[in-house]
């Protein structure tokens, strides 16, 4: 008789791994809520200026339509969604993320949404992959930028630091457009896990390696993108009236995205909340009541959003054809 055990196994760490990220999320925010009292949070929100937080909501919309912009200039040549088709996917995405581990979840959302009307669907991972990995390059620009701007010397004492990025990003221009060198320096070494997906990035790059002028507006508006929502974090501090130099919210918020990618809670629950209570109170000396407001704040909106694309699934799954099966004679 064969046993189930390991399939028993399987099932139970898929069930378990939720909700123990959950715990994990819930514990931190508990913890915070601990720390900081509950009566300096409720003067904070008191005390918003609805002005910058309409303004806020405006900008992070707008952001959405950038957003969809960039991923239909990817797309555009082989799969020719509409905007509306892709905007549609984007909100359908932020609902998935919201209930699985890190940001990442909402890119699996996009997929399961345009590949049913896609021809292609490895084509469409591709540059669903690849518009959000130049999102991240996009936040590391910003990081960068800010970093130098607000500590120059920075630049001069970490010179050989510079040196090895920009030899980096040479060579790595080089393995996308060149398939022979990407061969020759094979990650055969790397366990199948870790090897497999890198197997699957490069191969989306490759081709948009080849499409460069897709690949450079798919940058160019991932900066645009990323500084908008930059931007909007900025504009809720303005509501909870914070005012600190842009140079801080450069490099706080693409940090904080860049710790919610990590698997470890469900949406980013609680590490993005410490994040931004540490990140704020220690470089910015901004109060923590004030910097947990912001990071729950942005929490709101995007439940906001995730709310829009539960009701595009709940639309989904009532007006999708029901499979028939034919009567038995």
């Amino acid at each position: 008789m064969i046993s189930s055990s390991p399939s028993k196994s399987r099932k139970w760490k898929r069930i378990a791994y939720p909700i123990l990220k959950l715990v994990f999320g819930l514990v931190i925010v508990a913890y915070l809520f601990h720390v900081i009292p509950l009566k300096q949070m409720v003067e904070v929100v008191r005390g918003i200026d609805l002005f910058w937080l309409v303004f806020s909501i405006l900008l992070n919309l707008a952001s959405v339509f950038v957003w969809a912009i960039r991923l239909k200039t990817l797309l555009t040549g082989k799969l020719p969604f509409t905007l509306n088709q892709i905007l549609v996917s984007y909100f359908f995405g932020l609902f998935v993320g919201s209930i699985l581990p890190s940001s990442l979840g909402g890119d699996l959302g996009q997929f399961y949404h345009l590949q049913r009307k896609s021809t292609d669907k490895g084509f469409l991972a591709s540059a669903i992959i690849v518009n959000r990995v130049t999102g991240v390059l996009a936040l590391m620009v910003f990081v960068v930028v800010a970093g130098v701007w607000r500590y120059p010397a920075v630049l001069h004492v970490y010179w050989w630091i510079w040196t090895i990025v920009i030899i980096g990003m040479a060579f790595l221009y080089v393995v996308v457009t060149h398939r022979g060198i990407a061969e020759k320096f094979g990650l055969g070494f790397l366990p199948n896990k870790i090897r497999s997906p890198l197997v699957k990035v490069y191969e989306a790059f490759y081709y948009f390696g080849h499409h460069k002028r897709a690949l450079f507006w798919a940058i160019l508006l991932g900066i645009v993108y990323q500084g908008m929502n930059i931007l909007v974090v900025a504009l809720l501090g303005f509501a909870l009236h914070v005012r600190v130099a842009w140079t801080v919210w450069m490099v706080t918020v693409p940090l904080v995205s860049l710790i919610v990618l990590l698997p470890i809670s469900i949406a980013g629950l609680g590490i993005q909340d410490a994040s931004y209570v540490g990140l704020l109170s220690t470089f910015a000396g901004i109060a923590t009541p004030q910097a947990l407001a912001i990071s729950i704040l942005i929490h709101l909106s995007r439940l906001i959003f995730a709310a829009i694309g539960a009701m595009i699934y709940a639309w989904d799954m009532i007006h999708r054809p029901r499979n028939i099966s034919p009567s038995k004679s």
